[in-house]
């Protein structure tokens, strides 16, 4: 049970992190990420096994976020932080 927990604890964290790269795109400090299809606004959500997915608010497009994903925002994210 507390493996389950702290595994859910370590996805909302994840989430937390797209949902924070997303916003720091649309302020300009980021790269931004936009649909493949249709250059609409992508948003972060999980689904019910907590894999992380973007989707397009104006499209049916829908991507699952891997692991070298997630990484290069976390050094995107961080070289704000460093004021890189």
């Amino acid at each position: 049970m507390v493996k389950q927990i702290s595994k859910k604890l370590g996805d909302k964290l994840r989430v937390q992190v797209v949902s924070k790269y997303l916003a720091f795109a649309q302020e300009g400090l980021v790269p931004e990420i936009n649909c493949p299809l249709d250059q609409g606004l992508l948003m972060c959500n999980v689904d019910n096994e907590d894999k992380i997915y973007l989707y397009c608010l104006s499209c049916e497009y829908k991507n699952f976020i891997g692991i070298d994903f997630y990484k290069k925002i976390k050094q995107n994210l961080e070289g704000i932080k460093n004021g890189k």
